[in-house]
């Protein structure tokens, strides 16, 4: 009952911020979009004058105030390097690990490409089929990426985007989910080049590395969110060293100040190689 009652507070407050920037903020500012926000079953959605999003927290319809949900989708594309370290082209091959409700990917298929969106959570999961739904060039994973395949404990902690192998500080539920190696997937999906790798494992940065070595030269560039997620490290040097050593060039991204991407080049990228 306590929880219920957490919920329904959570939704009163987020309803009134929402009908105050509606009503008050965004007369006063013609930068900010107005926003309709629904609640489905199990998720919300929010529209802007353009686009439909479904999230899976409705705090989270906040991102979208300032630049609209193509706008946001934009910026986050540019955290993750987006012409600073790449450009995404009509006909790459994009994998999104990570791809909770599918902004990043989103954002790549608007500029024409295909895009494997993965989510361990499956509660986010959901939600990210939905907003992939109709788009020929999409295709969604439930699943870990991880060092080796087998069953795992995945941690979920939606509130907070936390979810991930690696225990979180706040745990909303736990359960066994299928992990894979990126080597594993890659094969069953028939995929014999990644032109940029995407990733946002919450602290198993180094884990989905290790088990993406096996077909490291089918990858020619990785935008990876190293921040400190990892009980509160960061795992951007061990994940510099990894890819160093498996013949990248890498630098740490500057393309936002708060954020710990790593971006690496492959300098031996050779579609459809195999490491033995």
């Amino acid at each position: 009952m306590a929880i219920s009652r957490d919920i329904k507070r959570h939704e009163i407050f987020h309803r009134a911020k929402i009908l105050k920037h509606n009503l008050y903020r965004c007369p006063r500012d013609s930068r900010l979009h107005r926003l309709r926000v629904q609640k489905h079953d199990g998720y919300w959605q929010v529209s802007d004058r353009s686009d439909t999003i479904a999230i899976a927290v409705l705090a989270r319809w906040k991102r979208y105030r300032k630049k609209g949900i193509a706008g946001f989708c934009a910026e986050l594309a540019g955290d993750y390097g987006e012409n600073a370290h790449f450009t995404i082209e009509p006909s790459m091959l994009v994998i999104d690990i990570g791809a909770n409700i599918g902004e990043f990917s989103l954002h790549c298929l608007k500029r024409g490409a295909r895009v494997v969106a993965i989510e361990a959570d499956r509660r986010v999961y959901s939600v990210l089929e939905r907003n992939l739904q109709g788009h020929e060039n999409a295709s969604t994973h439930n699943l870990a990426i991880a060092a080796e395949n087998g069953t795992m404990t995945f941690y979920s902690s939606i509130q907070g985007a936390d979810s991930s192998l690696v225990r979180p500080d706040v745990v909303d539920e736990d359960y066994q989910i299928r992990a894979a190696t990126l080597s594993t997937l890659l094969d069953e999906l028939g995929l014999d080049r990644v032109d940029l790798l995407k990733c946002d494992a919450e602290g198993a940065e180094p884990e989905v590395i290790r088990g993406a070595l096996g077909a490291i030269r089918r990858i020619h560039r990785i935008a990876i969110d190293c921040g400190a997620e990892r009980g509160g490290e960061a795992t951007d040097a061990v994940v510099t060293s990894m890819l160093e050593e498996a013949g990248f060039d890498v630098r740490i991204g500057d393309a936002h100040p708060k954020k710990r991407v790593v971006w690496a080049t492959n300098r031996d990228f050779q579609p459809g190689t195999t490491e033995g």
